[in-house]
């Protein structure tokens, strides 16, 4: 098993996680210190935009992470058990396992719909505004995630 540092395991949790569970409202309600702190990592030049190659670099660096075994596929057991439906929209071919080019086909999806200006790269207020309409989503469904809602 590779060695790893625990600020390489705190960019890849917030990296990775940060829009792959966005998708399906698992991470909203995780609050504005989450999505700041996810916006940073994922903003490799500090311009306060988040462009497309900084999502792909964003999501390569948290697969090899969470990849324990090296095998350069994500199971439930390297997600910590996702939810069931989550991982099968994620898991296009169905084979049990979530490879590359499926994570960064769902983080490109995402990407597209959270930038509402169009201009090919993401704010922090896209982000935020995103995180919040999830958290409100959560709310009215009445998951429990909502209760950890912070705006």
């Amino acid at each position: 098993m590779r060695a790893r540092t625990a600020n390489h395991w705190a960019a890849a949790a917030i990296g990775f996680m940060s829009l792959v569970a966005a998708s399906a409202g698992s991470a909203a309600g995780l609050g504005e210190v989450y999505s700041r702190l996810a916006f940073e990592a994922a903003d490799g030049n500090g311009d306060q935009a988040i462009d497309e190659a900084e999502l792909v670099a964003d999501t390569a660096a948290g697969f090899v992470a969470l990849d324990a075994n090296g095998d350069r596929r994500l199971d439930r057991q390297e997600l910590q058990e996702p939810e069931a439906a989550l991982f099968s929209r994620l898991d296009r071919n169905r084979d049990g396992s979530l490879s590359f080019a499926e994570v960064l086909a769902n983080k490109l999806e995402i990407f597209e719909r959270l930038d509402a200006s169009k201009d090919g790269a993401l704010s922090v207020d896209e982000v935020m505004a995103y995180d919040r309409q999830a958290c409100t989503r959560l709310a009215a469904a009445a998951k429990p995630a909502a209760t950890r809602c912070s705006y």
